[in-house]
């Protein structure tokens, strides 16, 4: 009994290895073409790898239960189409033995993904954050994506296309006071960092400038040029580098309700202690859900009677897509008190595991 309790845990636990490494290696094949850019601008390997450990496990707190999921309905599946589940009944090994050892895996996993969601994923969503402004500070063209605004404190920039060292089509846009000061458009542009003095300096040509009063901004003065040296202060991008103010998406578990509590002593607006309370919910949400997929995977892998991949891919994504699209809601409203986001988040658990336990219990009794 208790080797074959084994074999059945250690079949779905190798399921959810693979496929959790097949999730990642998708995820990294998706940013490889970034990736090739930012080595041929110059950025550093080591940057690089870093932003690629980052990435990977900000993708565990959806692959954790996606995996295990996919891995309960491709073992279950199997069996169920092989009538090995009927044979096990038919030698008196009840579906509760049969399930015990997933369950388990369940609840393992679901603790797994509380310290990862609680501590880990935030704490690597911040240092992804720094890791971006000190790419930026330390070689701002290595951030500079064709066709993307890119924003530094006090600019925005967008670029059209790069050859090589210079940029074609780039427009600048300066703020000061968070009003528009400054249009610079140019048809090439070359830039240089000054890390020491803290500058960069876009050399740009055939182009204009257009300079906007700050007190009535339909008010403004063009200026045609050939060439124009153009200084970007990046003072404040290497201070935020070096000193990130964390966001609710970079605290811990634990920051989140120690900062929430000084909100609530404070007075605060209900909408931003009720960010917070929904950020809570919703990382124990993706937790829970660990064991709430294992709930609902067992029954209907045995009542579909497939053991197809494709089938168990089908089911998972469906199941999968319907637990997101709350968390999409939950999102959506997270700084509302009246329409309870941190109720939404659970109502997939609460359905899946319902549903589950109904799907069991049913077909125990046939």
């Amino acid at each position: 009994m208790k080797i074959l309790q084994r074999y059945i845990g250690l079949t779905v636990l190798s399921y959810t290895l693979v496929i959790m490494l097949i999730l990642a290696a998708i995820l990294c094949l998706a940013n490889l073409l970034k990736i090739s850019n930012l080595l041929v601008k110059g950025m550093s390997p080591l940057l690089i790898l870093k932003f690629m450990y980052f990435i990977v496990l900000s993708l565990l707190d959806f692959a954790i239960p996606m995996a295990l999921l996919v891995g309960t309905l491709l073992v279950f599946g199997r069996f169920a189409s092989d009538n090995e589940i009927t044979a096990m009944r038919a030698s008196g090994i009840g579906l509760r033995t049969i399930t015990a050892p997933i369950i388990l895996l369940g609840i393992l996993f679901m603790l797994a993904s509380l310290y990862l969601n609680s501590f880990v994923i935030p704490d690597n969503t911040y240092k992804t954050r720094q890791l971006r402004k000190q790419a930026g500070a330390q070689g701002p063209e290595v951030l500079l994506e064709p066709g993307e605004f890119i924003e530094f404190p006090g600019y925005a920039i967008k670029i059209r296309n790069r050859e090589g060292d210079y940029f074609r089509n780039i427009a600048i846009y300066q703020y000061e006071g968070g009003r528009l000061a400054n249009v610079i458009l140019a048809k090439r542009a070359k830039l240089e960092t000054d890390q020491a003095r803290k500058l960069c300096y876009l050399y740009l040509e055939d182009g204009s400038l257009d300079e906007y009063d700050l007190e009535n901004p339909q008010i403004s003065a063009r200026t045609v040029f050939g060439t124009l040296r153009y200084p970007i202060d990046l003072t404040a991008t290497f201070a935020d580098a070096e000193d990130t103010s964390k966001r609710s998406k970079d605290m811990t578990s634990l920051e989140l309700l120690s900062h929430r509590r000084k909100l609530i002593r404070a007075g605060a607006e209900p909408g931003d202690i009720c960010l917070l309370t929904t950020e809570l919910h919703q990382r124990l949400s993706f937790s829970v859900a660990c064991l709430t997929f294992v709930l609902i995977g067992i029954p209907l892998a045995i009542t579909t009677h497939r053991g197809e991949k494709s089938i168990g891919m089908a089911i998972s994504l469906v199941v999968f897509f319907v637990f997101y699209l709350f968390l999409l809601v939950s999102k959506a409203v997270d700084d509302q008190p009246d329409k309870f986001p941190w109720m939404i988040v659970w109502i997939p658990n609460l359905f899946y595991s319902l549903l589950g336990i109904f799907l069991t219990v049913k077909y125990t009794r046939i």
